[in-house]
């Protein structure tokens, strides 16, 4: 790629590309970091068939993960075409160049793909884990109702004794 004129909207659209290639890298980081957390609990569901970890825990990896998600696509606005553009379209072949030599709409699909599987893994641990719990209570209920007809039986017997 080599430009023929410096001028201040080559520089503006160059910067663009450059800012969401280094947005891209950083985010990508992060998600591969996320990975690396969370895979270890998908392994033991599929393991196991169990989720030892916490739901605090699990809804905080969901948390992250929305969060950037909203940072790239609200504040980083990684698929926008620079707002130069608009003003001056002659310059759409010099972004599209910067597009493609750094992959932006490429990483930014894979970046989606990989952010969308660990919000759905992260779900599915906390889905078990409420799944978990809500067995828990209903044996607590099932419990308090025997107790109850306990109670009922000790006080016919007494009754009947009387």
């Amino acid at each position: 790629m080599s430009l023929n004129e410096i001028s201040l909207e080559n520089l503006q659209i160059i910067a663009d590309a450059l800012s969401k290639n280094l947005v891209l890298t950083l985010y990508e980081k992060k998600v591969a970091d996320e990975f690396d957390k969370i895979e270890p609990l998908a392994q033991e569901l599929a393991t196991h068939g169990k989720v030892s970890g916490d739901s605090k825990n699990l809804l905080s990896k969901i948390g992250r993960m929305l969060l950037i998600e909203h940072r790239m696509v609200g504040r980083a606005e990684i698929g926008d075409k620079p707002e130069t553009l608009w003003n001056f379209p002659h310059l759409e072949g010099l972004y599209a160049n910067m597009e493609d030599e750094f992959e932006l709409k490429e990483r930014q699909s894979a970046l989606d793909r990989k952010l969308g599987l660990i919000s759905d893994t992260a779900q599915t641990l906390s889905d078990v884990w409420d799944n978990k719990q809500l067995h828990k209570l209903e044996w607590y209920v099932i419990g308090l109702i025997l107790f109850e007809v306990m109670l009922s039986l000790y006080d016919r017997i007494g009754k009947f004794l009387n």
